[in-house]
């Protein structure tokens, strides 16, 4: 038989009730403060995901967009050098008229000389053909005078009755005939002439204006040829600025790309991770339910502790009554607890044993267990005192204990105080 002090023991007692309670009090506050932080986490979890969600969206739209500016700056390259060289085509053939033009107004210019040159010749016909008429015509009224000059003197002679012979004035009057037929002949000669003379004048005067507007039109055309050669020039140069600037766009495309597929890598990562946090939230939840769980499991055993830690208190401090001390066989001079029947209306402490080992096991226990978890012990004896105070120790070691108190200061300050409470207990038996 062992023999300790009943007011040492019952005084330890008392100070693990309290740690007991203390730590009920802890593990209920710890549980609060992890429950409204999972809350807390999820619901940051929860807006994380959302915004992840949104920015991947921005970020797949973003590259849409990208994609839809890539083949629309293509299309615009491809369009640029068709442009370029449509305009170095263009500006080739433009020379190529303005050449043709200068060369056409050349020829006509030089055709124009030579109407102009024709118009003085026939000009120059006929006035010579109309001087010419004029001098027939003056030759054909002197002829006339002449004949008629000459009949007058052959009718006097023919009337003269002193005149016999008038063949002097029959010959003048020949003569003058012929003079006459002759002006005649020359004059319808210079009238063909001057005819001719403004036919060919018209003609000359016709290809002059013909040549005047071939001139002018070969002038325009040469305007023509130049404005199209500087337009070609301009829109050759235009053609190249978009060139360049389409391919400066390719390259800003190009950044854009790459800046996109970041922006999705970054997003769909960042989605990975909230999906990852949200996994590790669910998993937090998971083991704050078990944890739930075993703080219930670890509430009933601290209720029936406590009830068992007073039970125990309350008999210890009977024991420790003067009354109850004396001399005799059942007690020594240090207060030695001796056995005692079993109390009947009481629960022993292997049937308690066997309710608890239920508890941590996971399996149900029926309200008559839960009753008799609130009854005392029954065989209160010096014998099971090491046996009373090694339950915490299973209870700290057992594998539901471990997994609600994993990943947890407030859980390993508890512990620690469970186990100094234990040192303190021992210790003080070691000193009893």
């Amino acid at each position: 038989m062992s023999s300790y002090n009943p007011r040492i023991v019952a005084q330890a007692l008392d100070d693990l009730q309290e740690e007991i309670a203390r730590w009920s009090s802890i593990a209920s506050d710890t549980l609060t403060s992890a429950t409204e932080f999972q809350r807390h986490a999820k619901e940051a979890v929860d807006r994380a995901l959302h915004n992840a969600a949104i920015l991947l969206d921005r970020a797949k739209d973003d590259q849409d967009h990208v994609q839809n500016v890539v083949s629309s700056v293509a299309s615009l390259l491809e369009k640029c050098v068709v442009a370029k060289n449509t305009a170095h085509q263009t500006l080739t053939e433009a020379q190529r008229v303005l050449r043709e033009a200068h060369s056409t107004l050349q020829l006509w210019q030089g055709e124009l000389e030579k109407a102009l040159a024709w118009l003085a010749r026939a000009n120059a016909r006929l006035a010579a053909a109309i001087t010419e008429y004029e001098r027939a015509l003056s030759a054909l009224r002197s002829a006339e005078w002449s004949l008629s000059s000459a009949e007058s003197r052959l009718y006097n002679c023919r009337n003269d009755k002193d005149r016999n012979n008038c063949s002097s004035e029959e010959a003048a009057v020949s003569r003058a005939r012929g003079e006459v037929a002759y002006a005649r002949n020359w004059v319808r000669a210079a009238e063909v002439e001057v005819t001719a003379a403004k036919e060919e004048v018209a003609q000359a005067k016709a290809r002059v204006a013909c040549c005047e507007k071939a001139v002018s039109l070969s002038e325009q055309a040469v305007n023509l040829a130049q404005e199209g050669e500087s337009s070609s020039i301009e829109a050759l140069n235009s053609a190249e600025r978009s060139l360049e600037s389409v391919q400066a766009a390719k390259r800003l495309v190009q950044v854009a790309q790459s800046e996109v597929t970041s922006e999705v890598e970054s997003a769909e990562s960042m989605m990975t991770d909230t999906q990852a946090a949200q996994a590790l939230t669910d998993e937090a939840a998971y083991h704050l339910r078990m944890a739930d769980s075993a703080e219930d499991s670890a509430q009933i055993y601290s209720a029936s502790v406590q009830k068992e830690l007073e039970h125990r208190s309350q008999q210890l401090y009977e024991l420790n009554r003067p009354s109850e001390v004396a001399t005799g066989s059942n007690y020594g001079m240090t207060g030695s607890v001796s056995q005692s029947p079993a109390n009947s209306t009481g629960i022993t402490w292997a049937e308690k044993q066997d309710i608890l080992k239920k508890i941590e096991g996971g399996k149900e226990i029926t309200l008559d267990d839960l009753e008799k978890l609130k009854r005392p012990v029954s065989d209160l004896r010096t014998s099971t005192l090491q046996e009373d105070s090694s339950w915490i120790q299973q209870l700290i070691e057992g594998e539901r204990f471990r997994d609600a108190l994993r990943d947890s200061q407030e859980a390993e300050n508890l512990q620690d105080a469970i186990l100094a409470t234990l040192k303190a207990i021992n210790y003080r038996r070691s000193k009893s």
